[in-house]
């Protein structure tokens, strides 16, 4: 039996040229959903299992942490699940990913501390299959490990960035040669199919997009990485609305000066009938049946089933 292919949308380029800077996008995504504990919270203690948790540093005993006498100590996070964003006074200062321990210090005179976390994903066999997600340890400042100091009092708020946050984002249209800007943004553009044309499955690819997840008509397609190796996702015909206005929502959480939309160009969404590789993947299966193969004749196995 001959495989059929299906119809694929015709390709297009969709303009994103409304933006929602993360400054103006956060009242509404953590409108009544913060909690006060002494220490961060799992995603789990929100009531919440995936999407991202922001940490907001405000002290103890009701009065407002002064970081002003901590400036210039190095910052640590421990138990971050997945991926964290810091921020300074609402400037990013660094990533810290549950892989790696980066150098982050403290600038002089910071008054407000905040952590991003995003709960990347989660395994279902091993002993992490009951990991919790989010910033499950501590933060701490210090000249040296052996003097660290724990800082405590923190608001957490579960952002689970479902179609109803999505739809309560502010919008503002692009102007001439105006970016996402430095930190965390979300991009709007919309399309439209005619009553003649019919829907069908594309492939959604994001040129200069580094981190984050893409939403079509309030649906999570999944997360885009620049890193690859698969660089589009797939969104199905049955997505798609004939006959009105489709909506493609991105969340970066990487922009910088230099973001899509650097320049006065307005970034982009590509809907194409392929999708796109960082990698050769003929090549990569190749390579992963003959590390298989050679698996297999080294542990004496005479067949491989």
């Amino acid at each position: 039996m001959r495989a059929v292919r299906l119809p694929m949308l015709a390709p297009r380029s969709v303009s994103l040229c409304e933006i929602s800077s993360w400054a103006e996008a956060l009242p509404a995504l953590a409108a009544g959903r913060s909690r006060y504990h002494v220490t961060p919270l799992p995603v789990e203690g929100l009531g919440e299992g995936d999407g991202y948790v922001f940490y907001r540093l405000v002290g103890t005993g009701g009065k407002t942490k002064s970081l002003g006498g901590l400036g210039g100590m190095d910052l640590r996070l421990y138990g971050v699940r997945d991926f964290a964003l810091v921020f300074c006074d609402g400037q990013p200062l660094g990533i810290w990913d549950r892989n790696s321990e980066p150098m982050l210090v403290l600038p002089p005179g910071t008054s407000q501390l905040d952590i991003l976390v995003e709960v990347t994903a989660r395994v279902n066999f091993g002993p992490h299959v009951a990991e919790r997600k989010g910033l499950v340890g501590s933060v701490r400042l210090g000249i040296r490990q052996q003097d660290e100091r724990e800082v405590f009092g923190w608001e957490s708020t579960a952002l689970p960035m479902r179609s109803e946050d999505l739809a309560r984002l502010p919008w503002q249209r692009r102007g001439q040669g105006q970016a996402g800007g430095a930190g965390p943004c979300f991009y709007r553009g919309t399309f439209s199919l005619s009553d003649e044309e019919e829907p069908a499955d594309t492939w959604l690819h994001l040129p200069g997009f580094t981190r984050g997840f893409v939403a079509l008509n309030g649906f999570n397609l999944g997360w885009h990485r620049q890193e690859g190796p698969q660089l589009s996702l797939y969104a199905p015909a049955a997505l798609l609305r004939r006959g009105a206005q489709n909506e493609i929502v991105v969340f970066e959480l990487l922009a910088t000066a230099q973001a899509p939309g650097a320049g006065g160009v307005a970034p982009a969404a590509l809907l194409e009938e392929a999708p796109r590789w960082s990698c050769n993947r003929t090549a990569a299966v190749t390579s992963q049946l003959r590390e298989t193969w050679d698996f297999a004749r080294q542990a004496g196995m005479g067949r491989v089933y």
